[in-house]
């Protein structure tokens, strides 16, 4: 079922929802744990979706990989 809009945003039901919860701890080294496991899920979500759109995906993979390759030297 969609939730309502809130501020101009329009809600919309997902097959699959992941959430992130993390407490604010005093110490900078829990801060960045918490970052880099954010960033996993994030990275690991990015590889499922190029692996199964492969076709589509391949031509801007190597876009990129040839920008890269031009900033580096």
């Amino acid at each position: 079922m969609p939730l309502p809009a809130t501020g101009g945003l329009r809600w919309h039901s997902a097959d699959m929802v992941l959430l992130s919860l993390a407490d604010q701890m005093s110490t900078t080294s829990d801060s960045m744990y918490t970052l880099i496991a954010q960033l996993a899920i994030i990275d690991s979500l990015f590889t499922i979706v190029a692996v199964k759109l492969s076709n589509k995906t391949e031509a801007v993979m190597d876009r990129v990989k040839e920008a890269i390759d031009r900033t580096r030297t």
